[in-house]
C-alpha cells in the first residue's frame, strides 16, 4: 500500500474506530460522568479527524491561531456539556446556524486548520 493510499484511509479509520469507541462507551458505561466522557470523546474524535485531513501536517509557530482554535473548542465543549447557560444562547446559536451538525463541521474544520 502506498503512502498516499494509507494517508487517505487514515481519516476513514478514525471515523470508524471513533464511532465504535463512542458506541461501546455508551453501551457499557452509564451515568452522568460517562455521558460527559462520551461528549468529550466525540469532540476529540472530530478534531482528530480534521487534523488527519490536513496533508501538510507541518509544525508552525502560529500560536495565536492555535490559541483561538483552542478557545473555540473549549466554548463548544462547554455549550455541549451545559456549562454555558444564558437565556439568549439558543437564539444566538440558531441565528448563526450552529446546530449539532454545524458544530460538528466546525470542529472538523478547526482540526484541519490547527496545523495549516
Amino acid at each position: 500500500m502506498s503512502s498516499k493510499t494509507f494517508n487517505a484511509l487514515v481519516p476513514l479509520a478514525v471515523i470508524i474506530l471513533g464511532g465504535w469507541f463512542v458506541r461501546f462507551t455508551d453501551l457499557f458505561l452509564k451515568g452522568s460522568f460517562f455521558d460527559t466522557v462520551a461528549i468529550l470523546l466525540v469532540i476529540a474524535t472530530l478534531f482528530y479527524f480534521g487534523m488527519r485531513l490536513n496533508p501538510t501536517k507541518k509544525r508552525n509557530d502560529a500560536w495565536f491561531k492555535k490559541m483561538v482554535i483552542s478557545l473555540v473548542l473549549v466554548l463548544i465543549a462547554s455549550i455541549r456539556l451545559g456549562y454555558v447557560l444564558h437565556p439568549n444562547l439558543p437564539d444566538l446559536l440558531y441565528w448563526f446556524a450552529l446546530d449539532g451538525f454545524a458544530q460538528n463541521a466546525l470542529i472538523v474544520y478547526l482540526g484541519w486548520q490547527f496545523f495549516a
